[in-house]
């Protein structure tokens, strides 16, 4: 709905190509902690205290870890509101002076929201860990809700920054929602064992490098699409976010069910033992995301007409869209497989193998993209992703069975 609504108020043009520009650059900076970061080294941790009984323990690393991230995300939101003209000029040097303007005011707007998210992640990764999925579940419709309140009241009036005021008013909850996890009764504050923030410390170094060179080729994209006519990036950020909606829905949901299993099995045997989780959990994935992919890759034209007909899009943009939203469509098996595999491989500590692999595949996607635009144009940028998508969950499951052999 936001991106319906988001998409019939604009269209595709230079202000909402300068709005993505700065919320990707924002979600470049969140992603480094929430990218799979906080839930593949606090999750395991903070489960594994509990499982134990050690209540109090586990509610100090909370209290540890929200200082650590905090202060982190705090200080990141700072560079970026400081260094917003010069960010945007860099990533985006396509944009004429006016795109650079509007594009860094949206991201001084937007820029507390790299302290918040990642806040907002822990306190959702804390009421996983507790069975407890309602306050979680219903944090993201606020936030929906509250961007879709401010561009219907505000949009005559503020234009494309009614966005940006919309996100940054929409994710404060979520500090609310921090606040809740440390309201457990019950709980005394227990010294938290040096090995386990060794640990915790190390893992959440090595995913937070992971995040870097999987988003890092996310900001190159769009970079090399700023040189090209105003609302392409556009049309890329409509066409992707609508394709992955169910990654967002039924791959999301089942990563938060699934990954506790994934830990709960790896802690009691490292190679996942004799257990058929690991393959049941592909094997769902892939019975519910293949039929969605090819029902959206073949009703491409109706789905986006049917959503976008009377909208502020040209034909054009119509046309764009539905090349960027088949291609994406087509991609998810591949994009679902890899989010439940790097889920497995934090479980089951791989971190070291997941970061070496994902290292080399985000040069990859990174090359792909610039030479596909070199010869296709813009088209070339979801052609590569598709691309990069199949070689890199290939080689991730190949992997896999060098630490849980196929059976």
């Amino acid at each position: 709905m936001r991106e319906l609504l988001i998409g019939r108020r604009f269209g595709a043009s230079g202000d909402t190509d300068a709005f993505f520009a700065a919320f990707t650059t924002v979600s470049f900076v969140f992603l480094l902690l929430t990218g799979g970061a906080l839930q593949g080294s606090f999750m395991p941790a903070y489960q594994r205290l509990r499982s134990r009984g050690d209540i109090g323990a586990a509610r100090s690393l909370l209290v540890w870890t929200s200082v650590l991230i905090g202060g982190f995300g705090g200080s990141l939101a700072v560079i970026l509101y400081l260094g917003a003209e010069p960010l945007i000029s860099i990533l985006y040097p396509g944009f004429d002076s006016r795109l650079r303007n509007t594009g860094a005011l949206a991201l001084q707007i937007l820029s507390p929201i790299a302290a918040i998210a990642p806040l907002g992640n822990l306190a959702q990764s804390v009421f996983n860990a507790r069975s407890s999925y309602f306050a979680p579940a219903a944090m993201p419709v606020l936030t929906n809700l509250v961007v879709v309140g401010f561009l219907v009241v505000t949009f005559a009036g503020l234009g494309v920054q009614s966005l940006t005021l919309g996100y940054l008013v929409g994710y404060l909850p979520w500090l609310a929602l921090l606040a809740w996890t440390f309201a457990e009764r019950g709980t005394h504050p227990r010294a938290i064992d040096a090995s386990v923030q060794r640990t915790m410390l190390t893992s959440l170094t090595l995913l937070g490098m992971l995040a870097v060179f999987d988003q890092l080729s996310s900001v190159v994209q769009r970079s090399l699409l700023s040189w090209f006519e105003p609302g392409i990036l556009s049309t890329f950020a409509y066409g992707s976010r609508l394709a992955g909606i169910p990654i967002s829905v039924i791959v999301g949901a089942l990563g938060v069910v699934l990954f506790p299993r994934f830990v709960a099995v790896a802690a009691t045997n490292k190679n996942y033992g004799k257990s058929d989780i690991i393959y049941v959990s592909i094997a769902a994935t892939l019975t519910v995301i293949v039929p969605v992919s090819l029902f959206m890759a073949i009703d491409a034209g109706f789905i986006v007409r049917f959503l976008f007909s009377g909208s502020a899009m040209d034909a054009a943009a119509m046309e764009r869209l539905d090349v960027v939203f088949i291609t994406y469509s087509l991609a998810l098996p591949a994009q679902a497989l890899i989010i439940i595999l790097s889920r497995i491989y934090m479980a089951a500590n791989k971190n070291h193998a997941l970061l070496v692999i994902s290292a080399a595949f985000g040069a990859i996607h990174i090359l792909l993209t610039y030479l596909a635009t070199k010869w296709l144009g813009w088209q070339g940028v979801p052609i590569a992703t598709f691309a990069y998508s199949y070689l890199f969950c290939t080689v991730l499951l190949i992997y896999l069975t060098r630490f849980n052999p196929m059976r």
